[in-house]
């Protein structure tokens, strides 16, 4: 198993999804893939907006979200944990989201 993805559809016309990959898979384009592979998805079921958390010192998932068509939107504070990076306390996250009309 080298991570995991996914789609929260959450009403009929907004989606979040993400992803966690295995730190030893990270830099070989699996993340650019998923992302992409989630566009579509999200496309196919004819969604508007599907969005993700990220977090702020996460400049490469920043650029894999840029990079298939999401816009970084702002700041939540204080909002998740992140244990994989030994931050137990909540941390703030970027949103970012990918609208189509």
């Amino acid at each position: 198993m080298l991570g995991t993805t996914g789609l929260d559809v959450e009403t009929p016309w907004r989606a979040a999804t993400g992803y966690v990959l295995r730190r030893d898979v990270w830099g070989r384009g699996l993340a650019s893939e998923v992302a992409a592979a989630m566009v579509r998805l999200a496309d196919e079921l004819g969604l508007i907006r599907l969005h993700a958390l990220c977090h702020p010192d996460n400049t490469a998932s920043a650029r894999v979200l840029a990079k298939a068509g999401f816009l970084r939107e702002g700041v939540l504070r204080r909002h998740s944990c992140f244990p994989n990076i030994g931050r137990e306390e909540p941390q703030d996250v970027e949103v970012w989201a990918r609208v189509t009309r």
